[in-house]
């Protein structure tokens, strides 16, 4: 390999990197990281906390706990070091390597609520009952009330500091081992009931569930090469049906189709197992019905289907600690917009899915973008993951069923679409995708709406991400281009829509295209109605605004929490003993 000189702008190498690895080029992503290593001794500080974020966001947990340490060595006192290294290791392995940065951030940070959390949860496990008492009573002085911690003082208070008897009843946590440590299903799950650690570590052997990823094709042929690699205990176990396999798809919402169910079940079968000894977990809440008709196996011989909103859960759970103060931030900024703002809409989109791009298309045909603040991630990067030209973009839109006539009438402004290039609202060294990021951006204080462009609009209810969220939890109303039922969806979790002000049937239309259609005419409609009347519609919405921005930032992300985790560990304990029986 050509030696590479050590870059000037690291923060260029660090989005090139973040890219090459987004769109599967591993090796090239790899060989950046050297470059970006040889360059951290020239600034150490910023280097190697730039090297070890980079390094996390690509999945090398070790790398980056590495390049942290060296952020340490060089800064002892940097609370962001500790703090990365007691997220890394906390969902590591072996939990108890946390300890010692937990304790460095309570002595630093003595509000921290979420580190002493942390801290009594590890103090608990290891069994140092004083220690855990005095850490479970800060939880409790930081947070009033806390359920969690008030449960843990009352069971501490019945213990001794000698080893407790076996309970005669209670199940053993379930023993999870994941073959990402960074990104899956459990990540943000904090219950007793369940204990998540490596593949390859102690655990295996002794593995009630084994968790492989699978929403993605790249995740989908990283778990084949992995199965190649299981511990043998681990094989012995699957086979002999004493571990569930589970597959982690709930970072997307992927619709069956055969070649990925073949896929699905040669994993499976490469494992030594059968499809009814595996679990599939997915976004799409129609999986279950479309891969029952379309596998052609019996209900008994299928794969159980498990719904879970993972993006909506990881978005809210953001907000636990912090809901009521962002609320209280966000109300008072509601409170002072003016009556003449510099936009009438916002519109986020990073990646050109091509209903989404028909949408911009739109808004360039009808002169349209200048009245909105609009982000868009630009073609060069999709265009390349899926080999596609930017002439044949229209025909990527045509395939679209219903499209065809309207992606040649937009065709005459992809030239202008493309040289927009990539525009960003979000601040920061690059700009990168962050799904589940949120802030306060003052460009909602500026504009009366937002239009949501969902990942996908498909021909039946399948899912809502958590970009409805975002404009819903800063004081925003929403028309959403997505699969119908979303706004039925989101009145589900406890939100209001606003057909007040929309008329929202585009809700309940199943064709794809009458759905855009009707959606772009209220947003039409919309768009080119006076200040004036915007604030009067704003008005007439505003207690909505209000709960659901209060619902959302205060109440959802623990009611969520509490509901989600309880459920998927219930449905996850039912395929066990199923398995087993």
């Amino acid at each position: 390999m050509t030696e590479i000189p050590a870059p000037r702008d690291v923060n260029a190498l660090a989005a090139e990197i973040l890219r090459l690895h987004r769109d599967g080029h591993a090796e090239a992503a790899r060989e950046q990281v050297a470059v970006l290593a040889a360059a951290a001794p020239e600034n150490p500080l910023p280097n190697w906390a730039l090297l070890a974020k980079v390094l996390g966001d690509i999945g090398d947990v070790a790398g980056a706990r590495a390049a942290w340490g060296e952020v340490l060595r060089v800064a002892p006192q940097d609370l962001n070091a500790q703090r990365h290294l007691a997220t890394l290791t906390y969902y590591g392995a072996l939990p108890s390597e946390a300890l010692p940065h937990l304790k460095a951030i309570t002595a630093a940070a003595p509000s921290d609520l979420t580190a002493w959390r942390r801290l009594a949860n590890l103090l608990s496990q290891v069994r140092d009952l004083d220690a855990a008492r005095k850490a479970w009573a800060t939880v409790l002085r930081l947070a009033p009330g806390d359920a969690a911690a008030i449960k843990a003082l009352e069971a501490l208070e019945l213990e001794s500091d000698e080893p407790p008897a076996p309970a005669v009843s209670a199940r053993p946590p379930i023993r999870v081992v994941a073959a990402s440590n960074v990104k899956h299903m459990f990540r943000l799950i904090e219950s007793d009931r369940l204990h998540v650690s490596s593949v390859f570590g102690p655990q295996a052997d002794r593995a009630d569930i084994l968790l492989l990823p699978c929403g993605t094709a790249q995740a989908l042929r990283q778990s084949w090469m992995l199965a190649a690699a299981l511990p043998e205990p681990l094989r012995r176990r699957i086979v002999a049906g004493e571990t569930l396999v589970v597959l982690d798809a709930s970072t997307e919402g992927e619709k069956p189709r055969e070649d990925r169910t073949a896929a699905l079940h040669g994993l499976i079968e490469r494992l030594g197992t059968r499809p009814n000894r595996a679990v599939y977990v997915t976004q799409d809440r129609g999986y279950a019905a479309e891969y029952a008709d379309q596998s052609g196996l019996a209900t008994d011989d299928r794969m159980q289907v498990i719904h879970y909103d993972l993006w909506i859960w990881r978005f809210h759970a953001a907000f636990r600690e912090s809901g009521e103060a962002v609320f209280e931030e966000r109300l008072a900024a509601f409170e002072r917009r003016p009556q003449q703002r510099d936009r009438r809409f916002i519109s986020l989109n990073f990646t050109p899915r091509p209903l989404k791009v028909a949408y911009l298309l739109s808004l360039m045909r009808d002169g349209l973008w200048d009245r909105g603040f609009i982000s868009f991630g630009g073609f060069d990067d999709y265009c390349r993951a899926i080999g596609l030209s930017l002439e044949a973009f229209p025909e990527h839109i045509a395939a679209e069923p219903g499209f065809a006539d309207l992606a040649a009438q937009l065709a005459p402004q992809m030239q202008a679409l493309s040289e927009v290039g990539r525009v960003f609202l979000e601040t920061g060294l690059s700009p990168r995708k962050a799904p589940i990021s949120d802030e306060t951006h003052p460009a909602y204080g500026q504009s009366w709406f937002s239009v949501v462009t969902e990942t996908e609009m498909y021909d039946r209810p399948q899912r809502i991400t958590e970009k409805p969220f975002k404009a819903l939890l800063n004081f925003h109303p929403i028309i959403v281009f997505g699969n119908p039922s979303a706004l039925r969806m989101i009145r589900e979790f406890g939100y209001e829509t606003f057909p007040e002000i929309v008329d929202e049937r585009y809700d309940d239309e199943w064709s794809a295209r009458r759905r855009f259609d009707h959606a772009y005419a209220e947003f039409l409609r919309l768009v080119r109605l006076d200040q004036p009347e915007l604030a009067r519609l704003e008005a007439s919405v505003r207690e909505k605004l209000i709960h659901n921005a209060r619902w959302g930032l205060t109440r959802f992300p623990r009611e969520l929490k509490a509901r989600h985790d309880a459920e998927l560990i219930d449905r996850l304990l039912d395929s066990l003993q199923r398995l087993k029986a």
